[in-house]
């Protein structure tokens, strides 16, 4: 959406309406995991709703020259990371609780080059993405982190 010269206003939201193992129907995971166990539990790694919002503008400084500033925010609502295919574990699969993101960039574009400055993770949010369990051979459970806040420049040249 066009809010003023230059400015644009974007915005998504994703909503998965049913995403359950009661959806599988005769899907062979019989390998690994009692499909049936996970009956009316949730898929893996997919949030019930996600959302963005994000702001871009960009106005002419002088001959081919611009100026960009552009900055985002997403929202990812809670879900599970994974199930355990350890028959002693119970069911339970490892929940990633909700969180939000932003980023944010300033930079300089022609049309043969471009020069961006950027801050990736702008707030440096410290959430898990993802949980996996151990094994029966006693490896550690294992969690991956958000990436944190990442400031580098950018330069692109166009040929």
């Amino acid at each position: 959406m066009l809010l003023a010269d230059g400015l644009t206003l974007s915005a998504a939201v994703g909503w998965v309406a049913e995403a359950d193992f009661d959806d599988v129907g005769g899907a062979d995971a019989g390998d690994l995991f009692d499909v049936e166990s996970l009956e009316g539990e949730r898929f893996a790694n997919v949030p019930d709703y996600t959302a963005q919002l994000s702001l871009d503008y960009i106005t002419q400084l002088r001959g081919d020259l611009r100026l960009r500033l552009y900055g985002d925010i997403r929202f990812i609502d809670d879900y599970v990371s994974s199930y355990s295919s350890d028959p002693l574990d119970s069911v339970d699969g490892f929940t990633i609780d909700s969180y939000t993101l932003s980023n944010a960039s300033i930079g300089l574009e022609s049309s043969s080059w471009s020069a961006t400055l950027f801050v990736n993770n702008v707030f440096d949010e410290d959430s898990p993405i993802s949980r996996r369990a151990g094994s029966l051979l006693g490896s550690e459970p294992k969690v991956m982190m958000l990436q944190p806040r990442n400031v580098g420049v950018r330069l692109n040249y166009f040929f």
